[in-house]
């Protein structure tokens, strides 16, 4: 049976995980949007004043005043897609889309939330999904340098034409993005594939009118 302690601690804590879901206000997104577009919440987690967000794409921020400015605590995260997150002790859980469940000590993101850029500079060359897909008739496609590259990012239709260049030059090292506007294509399924250097990767994108 729950002693008088333990209840008021979980009754603080729900008060807590209501406040940053009432910070999920547009002032508040506005402070997480570091990407060009506000990432959907797909979950949230407390520990103590420390409130953790996890979202589609983008991994875990990290809120140390009740939702009034977020950091991302992402370094050694495999994946991007947050599902679920859960603090047990002094750890923090992510449960992720593609790589399954993801440890972290809470020491090491909340001593370090303070000197974190709030966009962590990339490990390994990448392109994400595009966001939102389907889409009519625009998109984003973000994609990350670890290092400054010659960059092409280009469109194909499903027979292996180039439809659209959407990046042709040398960029630097960061996470970058890109909108594309398909209002002069035909519904259906195309690739769009990332140049840089040696690396090469490609996903696919879906125009749906």
């Amino acid at each position: 049976m729950e002693n008088a302690r333990s209840r008021g601690n979980n009754k603080r804590n729900n008060r807590r995980l209501s406040d940053a879901k009432r910070s999920c206000s547009s002032r508040t997104r506005r402070r997480i949007d570091t990407y060009g577009f506000y990432p959907f919440v797909f979950a949230l987690a407390v520990s103590g004043t420390n409130v953790f967000a996890g979202t589609y794409d983008v991994g875990v921020f990290l809120s140390t005043n009740n939702g009034i400015s977020w950091t991302t605590v992402n370094t050694g995260l495999p994946h991007k897609y947050i599902d679920n997150l859960a603090v047990d002790g002094a750890n923090l859980y992510t449960g992720s889309n593609g790589s399954g469940v993801w440890l972290r000590p809470l020491s090491q993101m909340i001593t370090a939330s303070v000197s974190e850029p709030s966009c962590e500079l990339p490990t390994m060359f990448g392109v994400e999904q595009n966001y939102p897909n389907p889409f009519n008739p625009s998109t984003t496609i973000k994609y990350e340098l670890p290092k400054s590259s010659m960059v092409r990012l280009s469109v194909y239709d499903m027979l292996g034409r180039e439809v659209a260049v959407l990046v042709n030059k040398r960029e630097d090292a960061g996470v970058r993005q890109t909108r594309f506007d398909a209002s002069n294509l035909a519904s259906g399924v195309y690739l769009y594939r990332l140049q840089a250097g040696d690396f090469l990767q490609s996903r696919k994108l879906i125009i749906l009118r």
